[in-house]
């Protein structure tokens, strides 16, 4: 793949990652039923747990009971974002546990072509393809396609956060939308793991510390910093604080 160009070079990254995790997932969900008569991995708890879970907030969606909703924020924010996800795909999809998993290889195939950008930013395009093609094959994000736990798209949400700061922090031109997505993923990672949430503003925080004044000007650390601000404030209010404190 070393003579193609970027173009093509990316369709065949999303191509075969995608491949490869849809054969997965596939096989991995008849072998699981199969083997387990249901199609959850040997010894499932997490995910089963994730799964029944999202079965009561579709039907109290469907039942117009969002009490309950609210009471699983309050139980915990930092686990609330994948139930309530896995929730929404239930109630478009009938529970159907293979199109959420499916739903997981765009997760996946994303970031793989997110690594792609970030290191070829960063490092040149020898390097960003390299760090595509082992991103593509990694063992470990292929076979988490195929489970219902939360890995996929928390791996998935912690790769844009890091390309998507690291393009504001690179962005000559500002925009409203450059600066809002880095915290919008920022409030969604809050929702899937607390440390992960309070590490992306912290990085983000220090990136704008360190950062040499060729890459950030005064005035983008100014406005960015008001913003890290203005996030730090919002986060470190009610039940995430304590979560954050924990």
């Amino acid at each position: 793949w070393s003579k193609l160009s970027d173009k093509t070079f990316q369709k065949r990254l999303i191509y075969t990652s995608a491949t490869i995790r849809i054969v997965w997932v596939i096989f991995s969900y008849f072998f699981y039923l199969t083997m387990t008569g249901q199609p959850f991995e040997f010894g499932a708890a997490d995910s089963q747990g994730y799964h029944e879970t999202a079965i009561g907030l579709r039907e109290a969606f469907l039942s117009g009971n969002f009490k309950s909703f609210f009471y699983l924020i309050n139980q915990g924010f930092s686990d609330s974002g994948y139930v309530t996800y896995l929730s929404i795909i239930y109630l478009f999809t009938g529970k159907s546990i293979l199109i959420a998993r499916l739903l997981k290889v765009l997760w996946s195939t994303w970031t793989v072509i997110l690594v792609y950008k970030l290191a070829t930013r960063s490092f040149g395009q020898e390097t960003g393809r390299i760090a595509g093609i082992l991103t593509m094959l990694m063992p470990n994000l292929i076979l988490y396609c195929g489970l219902h736990l939360k890995e996929t798209e928390m791996v998935f949400l912690t790769v844009a956060f890091l390309e998507r700061a690291d393009y504001l922090l690179r962005s000559k031109n500002f925009s409203f939308k450059t600066i809002l997505v880095p915290f919008i993923i920022t409030l969604l990672l809050f929702s899937f793991r607390t440390v992960l949430g309070v590490t992306a503003l912290f990085s983000l925080l220090t990136s704008l510390l360190f950062s040499t004044k060729k890459i950030l000007g005064f005035g983008q650390r100014f406005i960015i910093g008001f913003w890290v601000a203005i996030a730090v404030v919002y986060f470190m209010g009610g039940r995430i604080a304590s979560e954050v404190e924990q």
